[in-house]
């Protein structure tokens, strides 16, 4: 069994740690946090941030005080969700979600489970039912201080999501059991 090196301080040297773990541990940082803190405290720490989908698997950009310091946070976004490489499951986005970002959410990652948007007054009614199909493995959705999506588009496009369990436009949760089906079914009668 191999002896692990101590820093200079006495403790763990933490670039020794197999780079699974480490993932994992940058992984529970806000996505922020890793963008300027984490991947800069160490060679090793950057290359995991930058090949390793798993720290990449959930994002969290919600943070307001990140907005107003001349970063452009659309870019940033789009930039994480590239280096999820397909691999993302759970997005939380505050204040800067538009139609344009949610498309190309959409168009690179299938596999999210959880879409959360908050204060997004760019997001329409439109956008949603673009991409709604691209989601097919969704089960949570939160459009919440999203003014220009409304309660019937979402009750429209839930019908594209099979596996949705929880669905929340603002304050209001929708119903997503069987009355959704009953309404999915009413809707192929009435269109089919």
């Amino acid at each position: 069994m191999r002896k692990s090196r101590r820093t200079a301080q006495g403790g763990r040297n933490w670039t020794e740690l197999p780079d699974d773990i480490t993932a994992s541990i940058l992984s529970r940082l806000k996505t922020v946090e890793i963008l300027r803190t984490a991947q800069r405290v160490c060679m090793t720490w950057r290359r995991i941030c930058k090949e390793n989908s798993l720290v990449w698997q959930s994002i969290d950009i919600l943070d307001e005080r990140y907005i107003n310091l001349n970063y452009d946070m659309d870019k940033v976004c789009r930039h994480v969700i590239d280096l999820s490489s397909g691999n993302l499951v759970d997005i939380s986005i505050e204040y800067i979600g538009t139609d344009q970002l949610l498309k190309y959410l959409a168009e690179s990652s299938s596999g999210i489970k959880r879409l959360r948007f908050v204060n997004c007054p760019s997001l329409t009614d439109e956008g949603l039912s673009e991409v709604a199909s691209k989601f097919p493995l969704l089960e949570d959705l939160d459009f919440s201080k999203c003014d220009k999506i409304s309660s019937k588009s979402l009750q429209l496009v839930t019908c594209s999501f099979p596996f949705l369990k929880s669905c929340k436009l603002n304050s209001l949760k929708l119903n997503v059991t069987s009355e959704r089906k009953w309404h999915c079914n009413m809707l192929d009668y009435c269109h089919g």
